[in-house]
């Protein structure tokens, strides 16, 4: 009900500063993810979402048709805007299918568009993204595009596999000019693709920033 108000552009539940919390673990083993939170690049997620250390499971996310615009937007969500938070999550066993040409495709954020907030205490572990022909991929965001100062703090990726086709890296896919990447955990991970990859983020434009992160076991 959540994604679907989002996609429909109802501000109860999408609009700046809108607060939304998990109170349970949520398995969506069941659940058909075709359709993400923000799925079209359009219809963005712009509030704050608190997992309140809760966990999600079991989540799939497959794109079914090649979109007209070449905008995949795949992940939990599939696109955030402006000051958008997404904060104290797990998210655990994630299967991510984007077979088409395209970009924008993590775990829990595919695109941040003009983003200015934050994703902080996040961790995902067991994800498999599987964006063969996909620029800009990551577990933790897809493609930071527009440079409007995401700060992506204190999140953790842990035993996954990552593959793409280009910008493709273990916490960040592409990371603009204007980007805070502090104190992440990267480990037990590997990146695949056939051009720009890297442990923490498949590529970083001048001006962005990365500091205090952590690297351990990552194959390339």
């Amino acid at each position: 009900y959540f994604r679907n108000s989002v996609n429909a552009g109802e501000t109860k539940y999408n609009a700046l500063g809108v607060y939304v919390a998990l109170d349970a673990d949520i398995d969506m083993a069941s659940v058909d993810w075709s359709v993400n939170i923000g799925d079209d690049c359009n219809a963005t997620f712009d509030g704050i979402f608190d997992g309140k250390n809760f966990t999600i499971y079991n989540l799939t996310a497959t794109e079914t048709a090649k979109k007209a615009d070449g905008y995949i937007c795949t992940g939990l969500f599939g696109a955030i805007y402006g000051n958008a938070v997404v904060k104290n999550l797990t998210i655990e066993n994630v299967t991510i299918n984007a077979p088409y040409a395209g970009n924008n495709v993590a775990a829990v954020v595919g695109f941040a568009y003009n983003a200015a907030g934050s994703i902080e205490n996040v961790k995902v572990t067991g994800v498999n993204i599987n964006a063969p022909n996909a620029t800009g991929v990551g577990a933790i965001v897809g493609y930071d595009y527009n440079g409007s100062s995401l700060k992506v703090v204190n999140c953790e990726v842990d035993g996954s596999a990552i593959e793409g086709k280009s910008y493709v890296g273990g916490l960040v896919g592409y990371a603009s000019s204007k980007i805070a990447l502090n104190k992440n955990t990267v480990e037990n991970v590997s990146v695949t693709a056939t051009g720009s990859v890297g442990a923490i983020a498949g590529i970083m434009l001048a001006g962005g920033s990365a500091d205090g992160n952590t690297v351990k076991n990552v194959a390339l």
